[in-house]
């Protein structure tokens, strides 16, 4: 089979199994990870999580902050802590009325320990520990303050 018609099918998997762009390297058959990272379809995010793009398209920091971002947070929030964090009040509120962009910080609560995870074009997630309200809500696939 040529290089080509590999790397079509690694990415129709990835493709399949990207939930909303944004996979995680357990979800992706060994030989597909290397395959779609070395012609640029897969780039990575922080260990462990990649996001699928497009060949030549890497440096754009639109799509990052217009979409990846948002669902990387998604999917990388849940699987670390589950139910048990919440974004800050200022990010809460950005989720309520449905700002499109994440700011290029976002603050999470939780009862784990302080932590700041580095990702692309100067944006990143700070955990801190701590504080939890008593209503949390579901909001956009994000765990939120309440306006109340």
């Amino acid at each position: 089979m040529a290089q080509h018609d590999l790397i079509a099918d690694a990415l129709k998997r990835a493709k399949r199994l990207a939930n909303d762009g944004i996979l995680r390297s357990s979800d992706l058959p060994p030989t597909d990870r290397p395959r779609l990272l070395r012609s640029g379809w897969l780039t990575r995010l922080v260990r462990g999580y990649y996001v699928l793009g497009t060949p030549g398209r890497e440096g754009e920091s639109g799509v990052w902050y217009g979409h990846d971002f948002r669902a990387f947070a998604r999917l990388y929030l849940v699987d670390r802590f589950g139910r048990e964090y919440c974004l800050s009040a200022r990010d809460s509120i950005e989720v309520h009325i449905g700002e499109p962009a994440l700011p290029a910080q976002i603050v999470v609560n939780t009862r784990k320990q302080s932590a700041k995870v580095a990702l692309p074009f100067n944006s990143s997630i700070l955990v801190i520990p701590g504080y939890l309200p008593d209503v949390i809500e579901d909001v956009d696939g994000f765990r939120v303050m309440s306006l109340a």
